[in-house]
């Protein structure tokens, strides 16, 4: 294949001055190159019930000291139940339980969205006079990773926001750099056009969201069959995968663009209105988006935040969900039920994006074992309790980074640590220490983020037993 032949093809492919790790395809030289890492941020709204999102199989021990389990052997059922729309995905998983939002302590004893946002993934003192705003000091751990591996020639980052017009405002956003709040796009189609500009075809190609071009459809189907006898198996799946998945994307978001529908009388009253695609609808084009933008190379470093639910998302007819659900739940009842339906809502969400990346061949694996996809909540139980019971972490950690961490085990830190202030109880290490092993696995030489201790709880250094 002439370099004029490659570029066309490549072109047709939508991938432009980018490339998919096509090692057969661009020469033994490529075959030697290693895929990239990256760095992908799930963020939800709220938290969970701890006690029903951690699992007790046989075999568990007890919180007072560190133990792993293998989620391999475990069956779907054995996963609790927020936990369990990942059990597809369980070999390469990281569960996460014991770690606590130790720099919280910091910022005295005030618990609350605003000191969840400039802890959670800056693990720093909230700017002073910033409380109503929400402000967090220096760069949150997206951003740290993308000083080291972004390329200087592609999107520094991307930034998604899921969430309805009536949701909380972007005040609510954990992603800073340099103590700047950084804003996320919304809409699936402008984030097509941001990812291939020039469409999936030539640069002279028109907008593919608004005119259908079947004609290059055609073409790019004739070279790849072409071409095809000259790529190696996995490089011919990945490519149909991303020939695929361009012009999936495109049918979807025109799709969405141009629905319309008389809901007069068919809909509840608390219905997402006119233009609010429902989360897991507009998650699902955002996925492959992720997925295409990682698997070309286009960017290496992706953040996705959620708003609130709406109680007809989680069968809720109690009321305003932030008033009735989270803030009713600490005891068992329908509230606490609703509040684990929402995580199971959220996981469902993540299962999406972790189907998008384990669904691209890459090296030896796929683009997910080349990945780490963290998704953490902003309070880790979702009622705003006391400083110690809503400073519980339970997070998930996914992909390998390629092979930087061992997935498919479930870790429980012991809750060991005094917490300051003359608190009766004990917490788990700090959940900055994750962000730092996720920072050195990408290759960042430092050994902490944000503040080094708080109240006299070490947050410095990595989590242990995340290798292996």
């Amino acid at each position: 294949m002439t370099s004029f032949d490659r570029r066309r093809l490549l072109g047709s492919l939508g991938l432009g001055a980018g490339t998919l790790f096509l090692p057969s395809m661009l020469g033994q030289k490529a075959q030697a190159a290693e895929p990239p890492k990256r760095l992908v941020v799930f963020y939800t709204s709220h938290g969970t019930v701890p006690d029903r999102w951690c699992m007790r199989p046989p075999g568990a021990g007890p919180t007072t000291s560190d133990w792993q389990l293998p989620l391999g052997n475990l069956a779907r059922a054995d996963f609790s139940e927020p936990l369990r729309p990942l059990h597809d995905h369980r070999n390469r998983l990281l569960l996460l339980e014991g770690l606590s939002y130790a720099s919280w302590f910091a910022d005295g004893s005030r618990v609350g969205h605003h000191l969840a946002v400039a802890h959670a993934l800056c693990a720093n003192l909230m700017r002073p006079g910033v409380e109503a705003a929400s402000g967090g000091q220096g760069s949150s751990v997206d951003q740290v990773v993308a000083d080291a591996i972004a390329r200087p020639d592609r999107l520094r980052h991307l930034h998604l926001k899921l969430q309805y017009a009536t949701a909380l405002g972007p005040r609510w956003s954990p992603y800073f750099r340099d103590s700047v709040q950084i804003g996320g796009e919304t809409s699936p189609a402008k984030v097509f056009s941001q990812l291939f500009p020039n469409g999936p075809g030539t640069a002279a190609m028109a907008d593919p969201l608004t005119t259908p071009r079947n004609d290059v459809l055609d073409l790019m189907k004739a070279q790849f069959q072409l071409q095809a006898q000259r790529l190696s198996g996995e490089d011919r799946r990945k490519l149909e995968l991303h020939q695929n998945l361009v012009f999936e994307l495109r049918q979807r978001v025109v799709g969405l663009q141009t629905a319309t529908c008389d809901v007069a009388g068919r809909v509840p009253a608390d219905a997402p209105k006119i233009g609010e695609v429902p989360y897991k609808d507009r998650m699902a084009i955002m996925a492959r988006l992720v997925a295409a933008a990682l698997a070309c190379d286009t960017t290496r470093i992706v953040g996705i935040e959620t708003s609130q639910v709406r109680p007809n998302d989680i069968g809720w007819t109690g009321g305003d969900y932030h008033t009735t659900v989270p803030h009713l739940a600490p005891n068992p009842g329908p509230a606490q039920d609703a509040l684990v339906r929402t995580t199971v809502y959220y996981a469902e969400m993540f299962k999406m994006l972790l189907d998008a990346l384990a669904a691209v061949p890459e090296g030896s694996g796929t683009l997910l074992d080349n990945t780490a996809v963290l998704w953490l909540s902003e309070l880790g139980v979702g009622w705003h309790g006391t400083m110690v019971e809503a400073m519980e972490a339970p997070l998930v950690l996914a992909g390998g980074a390629g092979g930087a961490f061992k997935t498919g085990r479930y870790l429980s830190y012991a809750r060991t640590v005094p917490a300051p202030n003359g608190v009766r109880r004990e917490v788990g290490p700090g959940h900055s220490r994750l962000l730092v092993s996720i920072m050195q696995a990408m290759g960042v030489a430092r050994n902490s983020i944000g503040l080094t201790e708080a109240k006299g709880i070490p947050l410095t250094g990595p989590l242990p037993y995340l290798a292996g």
